[in-house]
């Protein structure tokens, strides 16, 4: 994986953290002073090579990023005021 491909894993990690949803290729562009193909690549290398996203199928969006999903689940999580969407839950 490269420090860019790092980076903009870090990046999303932060975006679901914050906001509770992915940025997508356009917004990772902005960011990271690519082109939306570039950020798009990228999003492909994570998913593909590094294992650490999931796009949504034919597509180059962010569907989850272990634990965070970009789409509603049954598993709805939160601290505070913020609400995440999981992929799973345990009971502990």
């Amino acid at each position: 994986m490269t420090d860019l491909a790092r980076r903009v894993r870090l990046h999303v990690y932060r975006q679901f953290a914050d906001t509770g949803r992915a940025p997508t290729p356009v917004e990772v562009a902005r960011s990271f002073d690519l082109t939306p193909s570039q950020a798009e690549g990228i999003f492909q290398s994570l998913a593909t090579e590094a294992d650490a996203l999931v796009l949504l199928p034919g597509s180059s969006y962010v569907w989850m990023a272990e634990p965070f999903s970009a789409v509603p689940t049954s598993f709805l999580v939160g601290s505070g005021e913020r609400r995440w969407w999981g992929n799973c839950s345990a009971d502990h």
